[in-house]
């Protein structure tokens, strides 16, 4: 009997220990667990465009992506979001790469370039972008992808899409604009928390040919000074206002007007030169930081400058929110829950060897 009887309990004390071993951290109303079919150890093959391929273990990896993602002065939990962020998502690339097969060269999983993914930077490189501050940004990196070892971002039990940008601006905005995919935890939201970013406020300026040269239309001087309602700038424009037609919409060819906005505030339709453009269009076609501008047409009707708020696409983890919120005393979770509601931070249970 007492044999069974300490039988039972090392049992009990086994699968105690196996249970806290695979401990979950929630930072949403949910609670949940992600069995990994990851390796203990898991390496990233990396494409770095000019050297070639590296494979790097993931956590090494991270550090490269974190101090290439972030200035090394933003607060330690903003740099544990984004290691948590970019591990997410470079985990979920690899499902994806495994069903599907790598788009990159050499079969990678991923490269350095931040339009392919997410940014990297190479050691050498962060000697020659931090000079004498190396060691101490390196560390401080280096113990903030430590402290969120192996934790990932999940919903309904699923790795998320961990999309971030540089600086959403007033709100974020909903994945369904940018990326046509509707994600319950990518919703525009009001976001008060990045307006220190140097990128919050930009302006653009364009000559009449030069517009209608980048968005293939016909613009003319003398329309465009027809169009010339207010002296006032676009920074006190109100949106009713910037929805009226700026020209005449008969005039078909040479109409300029915002159509539309969505629930950001950001723009979702232009009309120019008698063809309709998303504002996701015009933000690529003219190079515009944001999707969330305002326009000015010069006096003389020969310049167009575009105002624009924000830097990036505004999905997800705004950046210097990050940093924004990281100083007024949030946490790394707290930061998560803020740009990924409803979502669950969990350990993978990945070591290295």
């Amino acid at each position: 009997m007492h044999r069974r009887t300490g039988l039972i309990a090392s049992i009990w004390f086994l699968v105690t220990i196996l249970f806290v071993s695979g401990l979950v951290f929630s930072v949403g109303p949910k609670e949940g667990k992600v069995a990994s079919k990851e390796p203990a150890q898991v390496m990233i093959k990396l494409y770095v465009y000019g050297t070639g391929l590296l494979e790097l273990d993931l956590e090494e990896y991270l550090v490269g992506v974190v101090a290439a993602e972030l200035p090394a002065s933003f607060g330690i939990e903003a740099h544990k979001a984004q290691a948590v962020a970019a591990r997410t998502y470079v985990v979920k690339r690899l499902e994806k790469i495994r069903k599907n097969g790598s788009p990159y060269p050499e079969g990678a999983d991923i490269t350095n370039l931040p339009q392919e993914g997410q940014a990297w930077i190479s050691e050498a490189e962060r000697l020659e972008r931090w000079q004498s501050s190396y060691s101490y940004n390196q560390k401080k990196i280096q113990e903030a992808v430590l402290a969120t070892k192996s934790q990932v971002l999940t919903y309904n039990g699923q790795l998320i899409e961990a999309l971030y940008c540089s600086t959403a601006g007033p709100h974020t905005e909903d994945a369904q604009e940018v990326f046509r995919i509707q994600l319950p935890y990518l919703k525009a939201q009001p976001n008060p928390f990045d307006s220190h970013s140097p990128r919050y406020k930009d302006a653009k300026t364009f000559s009449i040919a030069e517009l209608g040269k980048s968005l293939g239309v016909k613009l003319k001087e003398k329309e465009l000074l027809m169009a010339l309602r207010s002296p006032q700038g676009p920074e006190v424009i109100p949106v009713a206002s910037l929805l009226d037609p700026w020209l005449n919409p008969d005039k078909g060819a040479n109409s300029l007007k915002i159509i539309a906005r969505n629930r950001s505030g950001r723009v979702s339709q232009v009309a120019v030169g008698g063809r309709i453009f998303s504002g996701t269009e015009i933000r690529s076609k003219l190079g515009l930081r944001s999707t969330n501008f305002t326009y000015q047409i010069s006096s003389d009707g020969k310049k167009i400058t575009f105002y624009t708020t924000g830097y990036g696409h505004g999905v997800g983890m705004s950046q210097y929110g990050a940093d924004g919120m990281a100083n007024k005393g949030y946490n790394y979770k707290e930061i998560l829950a803020f740009y990924y509601p409803g979502t669950n931070l969990v350990s993978l249970g990945l070591r290295r060897e």
